[in-house]
């Protein structure tokens, strides 16, 4: 469905049969949302609407299984998207047509999406022994698979200490990201925040602990001035902290 808000603007676009799931994962690349459709039946195909029933159609089927899309992210004309087959997460790109849909690579591990630095994406993979975030690309075009760097874990030591990726956001040609430690209490043992310009020596931390606490998933805003505004945590209290990109 579409709606304006109002009851004549509230219009049915399309009619999905009963054992087709519409999951939650959506982005938005030019002027059209895509979605992605799956059942056992049918897999999962990629769809586009602009709010139109004319305009809402398939794209291209992107596994012939009930397959996950669990992490989106959209630049401009690009969207990005990862989706775990099973056994891999796969790593896609899309403008939303058939042709510009392809598959860049797939990792053999859990995999989200930093973001997009001129032709190349970033992204976190875990670790095989589940303690650290790797950080690697690949190209935009395809191919030039690289690890980048791995980032500190100063609790690897610790029972259940395995580091997720909890927030990114792109500011000033870098790459920001919070990388989260959880644990076995009520809240997360740390909360840290780092930037990245797609190399080794640019990827460093900045600041910890964010806010600890599971449900605030520790907030980051740009400021479009250069500095970027986030929840520090020091005493046990959470207050609003800014940086330039360095500690």
């Amino acid at each position: 469905w579409r709606s304006d808000g109002t009851p004549a603007g509230a219009v049915r676009v399309a009619l999905i049969p009963d054992d087709v799931t519409v999951q939650a994962s959506s982005l938005k690349v030019g002027n059209a949302l895509l979605l992605f459709l799956s059942s056992e039946r049918s897999g999962t195909t990629l769809w586009r609407t602009d709010g139109t029933p004319s305009g809402t159609f398939a794209v291209k089927k992107v596994d012939s299984r009930d397959a996950y899309v669990h992490h989106v992210d959209a630049t401009g004309d690009v969207g990005l998207f990862v989706m775990n087959d099973g056994s891999h997460d796969e790593v896609w790109r899309t403008d939303g047509t058939a042709q510009g849909t392809v598959r860049l690579d797939s990792f053999g591990r859990s995999t989200r999406l930093l973001g997009v630095l001129g032709s190349w994406v970033y992204l976190s993979t875990l670790s095989s022994n589940l303690r650290s975030l790797h950080v690697e690309r690949l190209s935009l075009e395809g191919g030039g698979k690289a690890r980048i760097t791995t980032l500190d874990n100063p609790y690897a030591n610790r029972p259940d200490a395995m580091p997720y990726l909890q927030r990114t956001l792109r500011s000033g040609g870098k790459l920001f990201f919070t990388m989260a430690i959880g644990g076995t209490g009520p809240g997360h043992q740390d909360v840290s925040l780092w930037v990245t310009d797609g190399s080794a020596a640019g990827t460093r931390f900045i600041h910890r602990p964010l806010d600890l606490s599971l449900d605030s998933s520790s907030p980051l805003f740009d400021t479009g001035h250069g500095s970027l505004l986030f929840c520090g945590s020091e005493y046990g209290a959470t207050e609003p902290w800014f940086t330039r990109g360095t500690s």
